[in-house]
């Protein structure tokens, strides 16, 4: 009965090496996660349940994260092996039972770390996993009959990391007969991922993206109005102070633009002001 579970890890193994990479130390990416090949993570689960009555699970385990991802050259997907091991006992209230068990698992992380998003920074410390493999379960009490059995287990749930190596955070397991949810702490060993923030992307400020749409309704306004036709007005003429005011029509609306030179720099750059009124609108730049 142990062949067919040794089989799969090799075969899990076999599959996952392959896309095995150095540990990444650039620093050149924007979205990353907690997680370098070689890195080593301890975790502890402990549940509860009332249902028909108290019951309790411990779900202590291990793994090693093997290889890195980018989808796309971006999304970061982390794989690694794990081993975890499972407690499940309802000690008194009806049928009495305990369950003992252990597995091999194939496990993939999906990560945050860099992203930024406006009042929701915390979003980046966030890392959502999910293990898929075999397991040997023992049972003893009065639910059934005593047995020993091997199945298909998976578990899923979310990390919450506090620092750059302890997380706490939810998990749920459903391991071949027993479902159970857990709160977890996990510890991990090794630097995680460096990220680099960019200055575009999704990583904008809520001011940035009114910066940016202010500029370009300017820029709508200015080369609609100022080069019409393809002609441009020359500003060799103006000295500081000086400015034209024009009206405008478009379509029998009519639109009026100001436009003034306010001061010329030490190194020849000009400032400039640019009123446009246009549709009851009051626009200055």
């Amino acid at each position: 009965m142990k062949k067919p579970l040794i089989s799969l890890l090799v075969l899990v193994l076999s599959l996952l090496l392959p896309v095995s990479a150095a540990a990444e130390t650039e620093s050149d990416v924007w979205w990353g996660s907690y997680y370098l090949p070689g890195n080593v993570a301890f975790s502890g689960g402990i549940g509860f349940g009332f249902s028909p009555s108290f019951n309790f699970s411990f779900a202590p385990g291990a793994e090693l994260i093997i290889s890195k991802i980018r989808i796309a050259e971006t999304i970061p997907l982390d794989f690694g092996a794990a081993v975890k091991g499972l407690i499940y006992a309802r000690p008194f209230g009806g049928l009495t039972y305990s369950a003992f068990g252990v597995g091999g698992f194939a496990t993939v992380h999906l990560g945050f770390r860099g992203i930024s998003v406006p009042r929701a920074e915390y979003l980046s410390r966030f890392d959502l996993y999910a293990g898929f493999g075999l397991v040997y379960n023992s049972y003893s009490g009065e639910w059934t009959t005593d047995y020993n059995r091997i199945g298909f287990g998976t578990y899923g749930g979310t990390n919450y990391f506090i620092n750059d190596n302890l997380a706490v955070g939810i998990q749920e397991t459903y391991w071949g007969y027993y479902a159970s949810t857990t709160l977890t702490v996990t510890y991990k060993l090794g630097k995680g991922e460096e990220v680099t923030p960019v200055e575009y992307g999704i990583s904008y400020s809520v001011r940035d993206i009114k910066v940016r749409a202010a500029l370009l309704q300017f820029q709508t306004f200015y080369w609609s109005i100022f080069a019409m036709g393809g002609f441009m007005w020359d500003d060799g003429s103006y000295g500081d102070g000086d400015g034209t005011v024009w009206e405008v029509s478009f379509d029998g609306e009519d639109a009026v633009i100001t436009r003034s030179r306010l001061k010329t720099n030490a190194d020849g750059s000009t400032w400039w002001k640019a009123v446009f009124l246009i549709d009851d609108g009051d626009y200055l730049y």
